[in-house]
């Protein structure tokens, strides 16, 4: 079920059946009503397909752990070292921005010297290269894997898929 209601299929019938409060594609939030989640059209699967994808989600669970951890680290490193109360929504998310983004968030808490901006663009970089993308590559593959797994059981064809991947997309971004 949790594979499921995490998919594009899924996120394409919440778009397309479900009330959004606020703008849903930034703070706004889609209603997920019971009485309406009770008519979701889902496929009962086999006790080996429930295996193999149980497998795949524990993975996602793992490795999105472990990105989580590496992200803490990192954050609380960053306040305590530079004596930051608090981070910037942009700093919170700092694996989304360049090393130049970054600085620039951080010399708006405080000043640093040339060097110490060099030392902290090398962790960044260090931090997001060695630990953080790892991670989140492979979650991106996990959740593929799941994606085409659901098309798969719903037997959405290629067209389909395409057509279900872009308006996702679309209406994410």
């Amino acid at each position: 079920m949790l594979a499921f209601l995490n998919s594009d299929l899924f996120e394409f019938y919440k778009i397309n059946n479900f009330v959004a409060f606020g703008d849903a594609r930034s703070k706004g939030r889609y209603k997920l009503y019971g009485n309406k989640m009770e008519k979701v059209p889902i496929k009962t699967i086999s006790n080996s397909q429930y295996n193999e994808i149980e497998k795949i989600v524990d993975q996602i669970i793992e490795k999105k752990t472990g990105f989580l951890l590496e992200r803490d680290r990192f954050l609380s490193f960053i306040k305590n070292q530079y004596h930051l109360p608090k981070l910037t929504q942009k700093l919170r998310k700092f694996w989304n921005l360049r090393a130049t983004e970054f600085l620039a968030e951080i010399k708006k808490k405080i000043k640093l010297s040339i060097k110490a901006l060099k030392e902290l663009s090398d962790l960044f970089l260090d931090t997001l290269n060695q630990k953080i993308n790892p991670f989140l590559t492979e979650i991106r593959t996990l959740e593929k894997i799941i994606n085409e797994f659901i098309f798969d059981i719903n037997r959405i064809s290629q067209k389909e898929k395409k057509f279900i991947k872009d308006f996702v997309n679309r209406n994410n971004n």
